[in-house]
């Protein structure tokens, strides 16, 4: 509304000015005198948005009053034409690319949220102008000394509150993190799944910005630097030098400014500190940092000890593995148990020949598969990795331990089945580098059944029969479906074939989708494991989920009973619990159990099923799992079954566990 008025305002009293002077209505004298009002009222605005909390107060309306009309007078008894037009635009343009950074930082908090917008304390304030600055200076000053990039640096400001926006409402509260700038791709993706509407505030707010790129196109010259090149190289090479050490040195997240990370819900440190100090925050949290007594001194220490055990399985034949991790497969009586009709996993709470069965703790919840899927292919664990990390996008994974890497060095064939976009989380290229001999992506399968907008578990699984049938020899097939991606929102199924569920929780209709697509995918896997006990030859079926699905807010405080901001340590816990199974076909000589543990233990339970457990990192973390039976980023259960807190780091399974993940990662 502010700049509405100013909008109105500056207009009546440019026609006023102009009409008084000797040149009245000259378009070029109108224009000027509204860009010099629009300005004067855009810069008391951010004064008082920078020292004040509240801009809309009467006392910043006051100011800017005054202001415009101490200009009028000016113009009025002063010299009208070389103040409107003499050298305006060299001024303006100055003053203009000046304000450049700090509009742009108003912009970017009122998309983020304006009701934090005024109250945010000064020193950040001042924080995220100066980042913004630094940027803006480097790019148009340094680098690209033209016009065109003051609305370049608006596009790319703006778009990136515009995204955090949206990603803040799909992830209930979560925020883009650093590491997902590489996924970008891989988030369009997603997000083409859901439905936004975007506030009429946010398409305001862009209107405006809009307004600004057609200032700067018009009134700044076309070459606004007169910095010679050997100038703008000392610059920029002073710039880079001194932002490598504020950025190394000045660690936001302690000391003076002492920014709080909450990624429960990240999107509250960007309302609180504003996007660009939380944004460098979150890259400052994400440095890999060498574990403390960390020496491969102690690394061969470590392996040495479990490189003097025997295998007592070498010898056992070698069957078939399969594993796969089914997207957003999930049991949400995990949280509490509630009536549906009919069962949505009947299958599943009936199965009971599986040599393991149990809980299964994973590193995210409501998006973030390839997390889930890191941890199970390589054994290590996001917990022992910066807060917000991807590692498919981030880290050279050509030389990390992985089951595709064991099972090919005792001889089988390896190959990864998604029957989605092979770009999404870098994924074809991450399982390459893994040591799968070959990756089937959608493109690879011939008239697949799609549920909703993507292939069905049905024909994933019927890829991984051909696999089988097709083999040379043993063979490791690891696959992921997608079929109950979100997101949920648009309830396709026929009345008939929708999972209804109690009378207080009926009413969410994405919940009824979402139970609908995992009855389909129960059904699936009944088909899937009907087939596999009728073969003759010794196969191992390991089948888990990725993470719990995204889903209305409301539908959880129902399950949970109360708000998710009220929520204990053991019920934060269960938002990061799916279901897993081991099966085989045959006699592994294992006694049958029920036991819950994690993603980053599975696939050393899979290769010790399968007889394959040669590598030391393996044999650890197998040994491990006796002490610690489950962790994540967040939480670790000891034997006795007691929950604690990741960041108390005295256990010593654990500093050991990071030490070898450190080494095997980042400095093998």
């Amino acid at each position: 509304m502010l700049y509405i008025w100013c909008l109105m305002f500056g207009i009546l009293t440019a026609i006023i000015v102009t009409k008084q002077s000797n040149d009245c209505w000259k378009l070029e004298k109108v224009i000027w005198f509204y860009g010099w009002i629009l300005l004067l009222n855009i810069s008391v605005s951010v004064c008082f948005f920078i020292f004040q909390k509240n801009i809309l107060s009467v006392k910043a309306l006051v100011a800017i009053c005054a202001c415009d009309m101490g200009l009028i007078v000016f113009s009025k008894f002063g010299n009208c034409t070389a103040i409107i037009i003499g050298n305006s635009q060299q001024i303006f343009s100055k003053i203009w690319v000046f304000l450049t950074p700090i509009i742009t930082f108003c912009l970017m908090e009122e998309i983020s949220n304006p009701d934090l917008f005024g109250v945010m304390e000064i020193k950040y304030k001042i924080a995220n102008i100066i980042i913004l600055g630094v940027a803006f200076v480097f790019i148009y000053y340094v680098c690209f000394p033209y016009k065109f990039m003051i609305a370049v640096f608006y596009i790319l400001t703006i778009s990136f509150s515009i995204a955090n926006y949206c990603v803040g409402v799909i992830r209930s509260g979560n925020a883009i993190l650093p590491s997902e700038i590489a996924a970008a791709r891989t988030a369009m993706n997603v997000a083409s799944g859901y439905d936004l509407d975007i506030p009429e505030r946010i398409l305001a707010l862009i209107f405006i910005a809009v307004v600004c790129c057609g200032i700067s196109f018009y009134a700044v010259k076309k070459s606004q630097s007169k910095l010679k090149r050997k100038s703008r190289i000392i610059l920029g090479c002073l710039l880079v030098i001194l932002s490598i050490w504020g950025y190394r040195n000045i660690d936001l997240t302690k000391g003076y400014y002492n920014v709080q990370l909450d990624y429960w819900k990240i999107i509250n440190a960007y309302h609180t500190y504003g996007t660009p100090v939380t944004f460098i925050s979150l890259c400052q949290a994400a440095r890999v940092q060498e574990p403390l007594d960390y020496n491969k001194e102690y690394v061969a220490e470590i392996y040495d000890e479990y490189e003097k055990e025997t295998n007592e399985n070498a010898e056992k034949k070698k069957p078939t593995v399969i594993a796969i991790m089914n997207e957003t497969w999930s049991d949400l009586n995990i949280i509490r148990r509630f009536e549906c009709n009919p069962d949505y996993m009947s299958f599943w709470h009936n199965f009971d020949e599986p040599l393991m069965k149990g809980n299964l703790l994973v590193p995210v919840y409501g998006g973030g598969t390839c997390n889930t899927e890191f941890e199970f292919l390589t054994g290590m664990s996001m917990g022992n990795l910066p807060r917000g990390a991807y590692p498919y996008q981030q880290y050279s994974l050509k030389d990390v331990p992985s089951l595709a890497r064991e099972f090919k060095k005792s001889g089988y064939d390896t190959v990864a089945i998604h029957p989605g976009n092979p770009a999404s989380w870098n994924r074809k290229n991450a399982l390459l580098n893994f040591g799968f001999d070959k990756f089937y992506s959608e493109d690879d399968f011939e008239n697949p059944e799609y549920i909703r907008y993507f292939v069905s578990d049905q024909s994933c699984y019927d890829k991984i029969i051909e696999e089988f049938e097709n083999k040379e020899r043993e063979k490791f097939i690891f696959a992921v479906t997608i079929q109950n991606h979100g997101s949920y929102d648009y309830l396709p199924f026929p009345e008939d074939e929708q999972v209804q569920l109690e009378a207080d929780l009926n009413s969410y209709s994405d919940a009824r989708e979402y139970m609908t697509l995992i009855k389909k995918a129960d059904e699936a896997m009944a088909e899937l494991f009907a087939y596999f006990e009728k073969v003759q030859e010794p196969v191992i079926i390991c089948i888990f989920g990725d993470h719990q699905p995204f889903l209305n807010d409301e539908f959880y405080e129902k399950l949970y009973g109360h708000s998710l901001n009220e929520l204990s340590f053991e019920e934060k816990e269960r938002k990061y619990i799916t279901p897993y199974l081991i099966w085989a076909n045959y006699d592994t000589g294992m006694t049958q159990s029920r036991k819950n543990t994690s993603a980053n233990f599975l696939g050393a339970l899979l290769l010790d099923t399968a007889g394959i457990m040669d590598n030391p990192f393996y044999r650890y973390i197998s040994s491990m799992q006796q002490e610690v039976i489950a962790m994540n980023p967040d939480y670790y259960r000891t034997k006795d079954d007691i929950l604690h807190s990741t960041s108390d780091r005295d256990n010593e399974w654990l500093k050991k566990y990071q030490i070898l993940q450190y080494y095997e990662m980042f400095n093998k």
